[in-house]
């Protein structure tokens, strides 16, 4: 059977239904987004549904930890109907449920079996209901300052949103031992992290959130135990525990099952077959340039079908491109021998054996980077988080003179196939900051306003949004040049303010860098644009915020350090009310970036000490090089 045909209006939703239509939904305020339906995930097109699968996990993993009073049966179903009638994205969505301590299929109660005959399968009996929930104060749909005033005007509601939401074991703030004053407290919370947690729970600014959060100190739901300092709740040091008025709220894991809500996720022979390659055998052993893995028939993990391949059996694919050899093109030479691959797909005359001696054949774009050793669900989080800042950096174009001239994040496709180990989308044409010839860019380009123009707008917005993120180790080799017009960061193992043994600058500018932009008078377009790009984000931190934390959390990050760093100084600054003050202090770190000492320094180990240690390393017993790589990438 092949893939949905939808009717004439159901097309016509389809592309209504744009990609901007579904970011705004998910940064919608709201416990779990509330405005993402079961109609919304049916006429999402198929690309976007690749593109974002690990953000559509990250929402409807939350959904479920939080609503208690609604059936999910239509958006799951929903979800399982285009899981099942589509090879690429249940390619994707098995291989990142493989990743560790990411069960999502298990949490959704989702059976995964062979059933060779799964395509043919009647579907029937997901009984899709495009009806929108309706989500009760405490399910859903809260979000804002229209809903935070029934909290603040209902005790009620708000006794309810402490005991089922704020308190909830699964998703609410974290509880841990708190010392204050020589005494140990069980159970406890400081009043900054209730802050932060109201503020990206509810989606509200700090005011609000600080509002609630007091009135719940009236009404005895939370009780301060410590008396440390008297300001307005969130603005102290002082250390809250749960009330006894409020009982223990148990983990809402259980609601799927108590519903009975589940599905069957079929895989026949060929999926199989590609996710035994994806997953396993394409690890088994180290890449060797210019070898390849044999013939097969594979879901490509990253394309969705498109009109300029070589068809070779429609039937067969459902949406998703088949692949028949991987080669690999190129291995670099670091320790972790990551490689190129390049994806062939033959002409249907092809597929039976033997294979003519000059086949037709397509290698597919882009090619894949294939990566051991790093955990690449900090990658893919990164990227993804980059699309949705584009998204914002678009919605207020007017800020920046027009929608040709906002600022923009380069970014690529990447696929954790396991527990550190995984897919990247290869960009043509890069080239590394660290050894660029900016002195033939600037007698190129000087006079090229296009290129400036581009060269701008991503610098900037590449710029910011590792900055925001606190994306460390931003060392010369991670910063690159595609085709002279466009900079981007790569590399995202160190994030949240992580470094390697020495802190580096919250921003990584070379002085040729800055020299060539200076010479072709950008330099100080560049800073403005910074502060700008900035702000645009910064007054959506609250959306954004929420939105990180369901991702970084469902890749393993605690939420407590997520929602820190992001409400800190060196991130959204939400603290600080003045935007020019906020401003000022991201332009000055721009400004300062390349004379500071510590840039200085990362650059100097990076060139110097790194290369030293890798043939040092190489030379020792196998056995001891995978303690080095541990070793190495916490230091780098």
């Amino acid at each position: 059977m092949a893939e949905r045909e939808y009717s004439e209006s159901e097309q016509e939703k389809e592309c209504s239904y744009s990609e901007s239509n579904f970011l705004e939904d998910i940064l919608s305020p709201g416990i779990c987004g509330s405005r993402l339906t079961s109609e919304k995930l049916l006429v999402l097109e198929t690309e976007l549904f690749v593109k974002y699968t690990f953000i559509i996990l990250s929402v409807l993993h939350n959904i479920a930890s939080v609503i208690k009073d609604i059936t999910l049966e239509p958006l799951l179903n929903a979800f399982g109907f285009r899981v099942t009638t589509s090879r690429l994205i249940k390619t994707r969505v098995i291989l990142l449920s493989r990743v560790a301590d990411l069960q999502i299929l298990e949490r959704f109660n989702i059976k995964v079996l062979y059933e060779p005959d799964c395509y043919e399968r009647d579907i029937s009996n997901f009984n899709i209901n495009s009806e929108s929930p309706k989500y009760s104060i405490c399910g859903g749909s809260i979000g804002g300052s229209e809903e935070a005033d029934i909290l603040l005007k209902n005790d009620t509601f708000l006794e309810e949103y402490a005991q089922k939401r704020f308190f909830n074991e699964t998703n609410g703030i974290c509880l841990k031992k708190k010392r204050k004053n020589l005494v140990t407290y069980e159970n406890a919370f400081s009043e900054y992290s209730a802050l932060l947690f109201l503020m990206q729970d509810l989606s509200l600014e700090k005011t609000m959130a600080s509002s609630i959060g007091s009135r719940m100190v009236e009404l005895g739901l939370i009780k301060m135990v410590s008396h440390y300092s008297v300001q307005a709740f969130g603005f102290g040091r002082n250390v809250f525990v749960r009330s006894r008025k409020l009982k223990t709220s148990c983990s809402n894991r259980s609601i799927l099952y108590d519903k009975n809500i589940k599905f069957v996720l079929g895989y026949d022979l060929f999926d199989l077959q590609t996710l035994k390659f994806w997953g396993s055998f394409l690890w088994e052993k180290p890449l060797v340039e210019g070898s390849d893995f044999g013939d097969y028939a594979i879901t490509h993990p990253m394309l969705a079908r498109s009109s300029n391949i070589i068809e070779s059996d429609s039937t067969l694919s459902y949406g998703g491109n088949i692949v028949h050899k991987v080669k690999v093109k190129k291995v670099f030479s670091s320790m972790a021998k990551p490689g190129i691959l390049s994806l062939i797909a033959y002409s249907p005359n092809c597929i039976l054996l033997p294979v003519p001696e000059k086949p037709s054949y397509l290698e597919f774009e882009p090619l894949l980077i294939a990566k051991a050793g790093d955990n690449l669900m900090d990658d893919m989080t990164v990227e993804l988080t980059f699309l949705i800042f584009n998204h914002i950096w678009r919605q207020d174009n007017e800020r920046f003179g027009g929608v040709d001239k906002v600022p923009f994040c380069i970014t690529y496709d990447v696929l954790p196939t396991g527990d550190r180990k995984g897919l990247m989308e290869f960009v043509k044409g890069a080239k590394p900051l660290n050894d660029y010839d900016w002195k033939s860019w600037v007698e190129d380009n000087k006079h090229n306003s296009d290129t400036l123009d581009t060269m701008l707008r991503s610098a900037a917005g590449s710029s910011v949004g590792a900055y925001v993120l606190g994306c460390g180790d931003r060392h010369w080799d991670n910063i690159l040049i595609k085709d002279g017009h466009s900079l981007f960061h790569i590399d995202f193992g160190m994030i949240l303010g992580e470094n390697p043994a020495f802190k580096t600058p919250l921003f990584s500018i070379s002085k040729d860098m800055e020299n060539a932009f200076a010479e072709v008078g950008i330099w100080e377009s560049f800073i403005d644009l910074c502060g700008e790009a900035f702000l645009a984000l910064r007054e959506r931190s609250s959306e954004l915020t929420r939105l990180i934390a369901l991702s970084l959390q469902l890749a393993g990050r605690p939420q407590t350090h997520i929602l820190k760093y992001l409400a800190s100084k060196e991130s959204f600054n939400i603290l600080e009310n003045d935007k020019d003050i906020v401003k000022k202090f991201v332009c000055d770190q721009v400004r300062s970036s390349s004379k500071d000492w510590e840039t200085v320094l990362r650059k100097f180990t990076h060139d110097k000490v790194d290369p030293i240690f890798f043939k040092v390393v190489e030379a020792l017993p196998s056995r001891l090089v995978s303690r080095f790589e541990a070793m190495y990438s916490k230091l780098s």
